[in-house]
């Protein structure tokens, strides 16, 4: 198992929270068998588009690319065009064969060796380095299927936080953009992920929740992506 981070008692006290974003397996080929994958690639292109604005990095993945294909073209367009066209490459948004998304974010590959290189979107941020840098990582999650992929995300950072003895990253589960071919499916993984301690909110709601009014300066532009995706 990979080596579990905490707090390194000879750094200096810890003060500040960050957040992130975790779009998993946001891939094309999930779309026919999911009945509300329009739900899913709306609340990656919200993301997308206000993280930019709030300088929160984004961690994404796909499970086994090579066999099922990469994330659907309109939420790479999305980040290309918020972010650039480098954005997007062969090594972005990363391969994994693991259903959660953890392991492959903090470790080499296979091994259990930390992973300190730069792996966000755009290669700007190193998730090993924030959560020895910060006292809690808020980690927004969406993407499919909530009962596989999401739910053992959920699972994997809790057992990473119970491991390092602190709750270092916080799950929140945008329940619009957690979807699984069943309905039932997705009822009993919401349900699992809050008994584990997720934060269960929708897209929106963090966000609105996360200005607090209209006088915040990310408001107007928030507001306009969210519109422009109704």
């Amino acid at each position: 198992p990979e080596q579990a981070i905490s707090e390194d008692p000879k750094r200096n006290p810890k003060d500040f929270e960050r957040t992130v974003v975790f779009l998993c397996d946001v891939q094309e080929c999930f779309r026919p068998s999911i009945k509300d994958f329009d739900q899913v690639t709306r609340s990656s292109k919200i993301l997308i588009e206000s993280a930019k604005k709030f300088n929160w990095p984004i961690f994404a993945t796909e499970q086994v690319p090579n066999k099922l294909g990469r994330t659907t073209e309109e939420v790479l367009e999305c980040m290309k065009e918020t972010h650039g066209i480098s954005a997007v490459n062969d090594q972005f948004p990363i391969a994994k064969s693991d259903f959660g998304m953890l392991r492959v974010l903090l470790t080499n590959n296979d091994s259990s060796e930390l992973n300190t290189q730069p792996n966000s979107l755009c290669g700007k941020e190193s998730l090993v380095k924030m959560m020895y840098d910060a006292d809690e990582i808020r980690v927004l999650l969406v993407g499919v299927e909530a009962h596989v992929c999401v739910y053992q995300t959920v699972k994997q950072i809790v057992e990473h936080n119970e491991k390092a003895g602190q709750n270092i990253l916080k799950p929140f589960v945008l329940c619009d953009g957690v979807q699984s071919q069943r309905s039932v499916d997705r009822e009993v993984a919401l349900e699992k992920m809050k008994e584990l301690g997720a934060t269960m909110t929708t897209t929106e709601m963090f966000l609105f929740e996360e200005m607090g009014g209209a006088d915040h300066e990310n408001f107007r532009d928030v507001a306009k992506t969210v519109r422009k995706y109704k």
